[in-house]
């Protein structure tokens, strides 16, 4: 009996694939080098890529606008000591900003302390109209971290005066001297461990969640704020005064150029706005990103993962096989191709805000490319035992 005529088809079209890889000369080379070409550019995505800081001064002393990609940043300055002093006598943060007109998806970071664990770093985000204050790593709040949030969308458009007020018994949250949002289960800290701490504007010290808007003005404070200094500062016209005691960081952005902000406050801080954007720590194969990608797009993301290296290691199997590599050693190879390559991309991330060097994302790959590589030699067996030569 013959075999039917579309299978019949598809084998061809396999023996056809196989002749074009195997032939001498370029068109098997002209395909691997297609298929390492493709892979790199769906890998990489060149073309969302912002290497250059999107920092902008607004006109007439009106701030610092933040773009698509941008951060500014201070030297590690917090000492464990002056960290220490400051979480036991506590402190208070002062920013005078202008939300964004249109909310950008997912969480974006106003402003970090970051001392080279995000574990412990101190995060004022943005998620639509919402401000959320916290330490830690938990953007998704799947944890349940402790946390304060607070609701711009009443407030309207225009400048908001922001004053975070961590003393010993609870943290507080103060938007145009109005109390919003406190707990006494979140006590907020300075990281400084295990590298002295230091200030970004914008974005996080890794540059994967920026935050487009106008910031006027950032304080830190050695001391708590009463309630009659919050509601001082937030009637003060663009705060212009210095904050009452002895700020240790006192930024006013209104020179309307440079690339250096001076500190006003106590310590010989300045700020700089790096004309480039890169991570300020390690990013290379980072153990988990789960924390900072809402569930339906982490599981998004391991799809797109895992099935996009089956083609690839399936290609490079037909390769292999058509050059007369045997089942278990083009497997191999495939596999190892796969991770060779999910390896580079990885690594070549590592360097590209805002995309994530993930470990999670490595096993993925050369899982997906084992997978793949089976497929077509389980597929190329079970063709060649259903239809003759």
């Amino acid at each position: 009996m013959n075999a039917p005529e579309s299978p019949r088809r598809r084998w061809n079209l396999f023996l056809q694939l196989e002749a074009f890889a195997a032939a001498p000369g370029w068109p098997g080379r002209l395909l691997f080098a297609a298929i390492i070409l493709f892979m790199l550019w769906a890998g990489l995505d060149p073309k969302g890529y912002r290497f250059h800081n999107e920092v902008d001064w607004v006109e007439n002393g009106g701030g610092l606008r933040f773009g698509r990609y941008g951060r500014v940043e201070t030297e590690p300055f917090l000492s464990r000591e002056q960290a220490a002093t400051l979480n036991t006598q506590g402190f208070a943060l002062e920013l005078v900003f202008e939300p964004p007109r249109k909310w950008d998806s997912g969480f974006r970071v106003l402003a970090s302390f970051h001392s080279g664990a995000d574990a412990s770093q101190l995060i004022l985000g943005q998620w639509r109209e919402h401000l959320i204050l916290m330490n830690g790593d938990d953007y998704s709040h799947e944890r349940r971290t402790p946390r304060i949030t607070a609701d711009t969308a009443p407030f309207g458009p225009g400048p908001l005066t922001l004053i975070i007020n961590r003393n010993a018994n609870r943290t507080s949250l103060f938007l145009n001297g109005e109390l919003i949002s406190a707990s006494p289960k979140l006590h907020l800290t300075l990281p400084a461990a295990p590298d002295p701490g230091r200030l970004t504007l914008g974005n996080t010290a890794n540059a994967s969640l920026p935050w487009r808007g106008v910031i006027r003005q950032f304080a830190l404070i050695g001391r708590p704020l009463t309630t009659a200094e919050i509601r001082s500062r937030a009637q003060t016209p663009l705060n212009a005064e210095r904050p009452p005691g002895d700020p240790f960081l006192f930024f006013r952005f209104v020179q309307g150029s440079g690339a250096t902000v001076v500190n006003q406050g106590s310590l010989p801080v300045p700020l700089t706005i790096p004309p480039r954007l890169y991570a300020l720590g390690p990013r290379f194969l980072l153990g988990s990103l789960a924390a900072a990608t809402p569930r339906n797009l982490l599981a998004i993301d391991s799809i797109v993962n895992f099935i996009g290296f089956m083609p690839f290691a399936a290609v490079i199997t037909m390769l292999l096989q058509a050059s007369r590599y045997g089942r278990v050693r083009a497997l191999l190879i495939a596999t190892l191709a796969s991770l060779f390559l999910s390896f580079n991309i990885e690594l070549a991330q590592a360097w590209m805000p805002p995309r994530d060097s993930s470990l999670r994302d490595l096993l993925l790959n050369t899982n997906g490319g084992l997978v793949g590589a089976w497929i077509w030699i389980l597929a190329r067996q079970w063709w060649q035992r259903f239809l003759p030569k």
